[in-house]
């Protein structure tokens, strides 16, 4: 699995996976159940307060006890000598919306110069280094 580019969610369906509480990031869970849903598979969920770019969940990814789905996560760093890897999920639903808002009056230099940049990044394809 490490060496892939991209996964199917079929690829782990039958992994543990580390979750967020859902009142933690809403959206993102209720988008992972979701896929498992359509597809008629059941996650095997392992509830966290932690993601796994964070210490604690990168412990869990790299001790073997559960994988990560996150949105825009990759994960690329080692823990205790364990390089830990990352892919796309390859699922047309895989996507979350974003969506800005700011003041309708607003006139601030940074604010327009922010929206511009999430505007251009996210008019492009995900261009990221998988390990």
């Amino acid at each position: 699995m490490a060496r892939r580019r991209s996964l199917k969610l079929k690829d782990i369906a039958n992994e543990p996976i580390i979750a967020f509480d859902r009142h933690l990031s809403s959206g993102l869970y209720d988008k992972i159940l979701g896929l498992y849903s359509r597809r008629g598979l059941t996650p095997h969920l392992t509830l966290t307060r932690v993601a796994a770019h964070e210490e604690a969940g990168a412990i869990m990814v790299a001790s073997g006890k559960a994988i990560f789905i996150g949105a825009g996560a990759i994960v690329t760093r080692s823990v205790a000598g364990i390089d830990l890897a990352s892919a796309r999920l390859n699922e047309p639903e895989a996507k979350i919306e974003v969506y800005m808002a700011w003041r309708k009056d607003e006139d601030s230099s940074a604010v327009f110069s922010f929206l511009n940049s999430v505007r251009s990044i996210l008019r492009r394809p995900m261009q990221q280094k998988i390990a």
